[in-house]
């Protein structure tokens, strides 16, 4: 799909790629997942090589920024609508009179853009490289909502290791630290492309790149600490199991201890042997007095050293 917006004379029109006339007008070119059809097209109307539209919507694509003597591209990493990739990686095409965006999927940044409001016609009107800085920040911004999910998500997990342990819980652990992972790989290579390109002269206005900056920077560092912290509670969940086992083995150790006495008695006078008590009527109840009085004093001595 092929969305087209083009200003010129004050006026913000939408207009098909076919009716778009690059040197009248200053325009945004948003593709979503094309087809090769609508590729052919693109290169035709902006002489972008293929090879260069294919490579920005390689999902493996690393972030970069890449300078030639007709356009910059930008590959950013933004955050998809699709459960199963939630980051993906967007291809920018900047030039003087135009921007082309493309993406292989849906992303939120781009989604919620209102094209018939006044803002939205200003940042036309002001150039291909504010609409450049506009698109970034809504890519940059669109992190803050899943950090925000993994914050609560984090309490939950950390809230559930004081209280309860299960297996339940290493899943959930492993899925967040999977996702915060992948959060600031993507952050940091963000960090280093807005850095890149504030260091060439294709931007003019750096003082605004330098904001993104800041933006990136303290998104790392939140996904830092959120990295910090699971890795906490996964050490005291590991901990908590140790105790837990620990517990199980004492109580065994306890019970095992326990049957020994009588284990060992009822061993020796099962041999073919003169033992004590034998011709005494009342053998087998003193004998089992015996090994109960025996079993108390070694409870009793369990108690006092605080053992169970």
């Amino acid at each position: 799909m092929i969305e087209v917006y083009a200003s010129a004379s004050g006026k913000l029109m939408k207009q098909s790629l076919h009716d778009l006339q690059v040197s009248r007008s200053v325009a945004w070119i948003d593709v979503t997942d094309p087809t090769s059809d609508e590729l052919n097209h693109i290169k035709e109307k902006t002489d972008i090589p293929l090879v260069e539209l294919r490579h920005a919507l390689d999902s493996k694509e690393r972030s970069r920024v890449k300078i030639t003597n007709f356009y910059t591209l930008i590959i950013f990493n933004g955050i998809s609508e699709k459960a199963s990739h939630p980051i993906s990686p967007v291809g920018m095409f900047f030039t003087k009179k135009y921007i082309l965006t493309i993406h292989s999927s849906d992303m939120r940044s781009f989604d919620d853009i209102d094209p018939g409001s006044e803002i939205f016609r200003k940042v036309m009107q002001r150039g291909t490289e504010y609409i450049l800085y506009t698109l970034l920040f809504r890519i940059i911004r669109d992190y803050f909502d899943p950090i925000d999910k993994l914050d609560d998500l984090l309490s939950q997990i950390e809230e559930g290791v004081v209280h309860k342990y299960t297996t339940e819980g290493t899943r959930k652990i492993s899925a967040v630290k999977t996702r915060l992972t992948y959060l600031h790989k993507a952050l940091l290579s963000n960090h280093e492309v807005i850095v890149s390109l504030s260091k060439t002269e294709v931007v003019k206005e750096k003082h605004m790149f330098d904001d993104l900056n800041v933006e990136l920077a303290q998104l790392a560092e939140e996904v830092e600490l959120f990295i910090e912290r699971l890795n906490t509670s996964m050490y005291l969940y590991l901990m908590a199991v140790s105790n837990r086992l620990n517990d199980v083995m004492r109580i065994f150790t306890i019970f095992a201890s326990l049957l020994l006495i009588p284990t060992l008695i009822t061993g020796l006078y099962g041999m073919n042997v003169i033992l004590p008590l034998q011709a005494n009527p009342q053998a087998f109840w003193i004998i089992v007095m015996g090994t109960v009085v025996i079993m108390a004093v070694m409870l009793l001595i369990y108690r006092v050293k605080k053992w169970i």
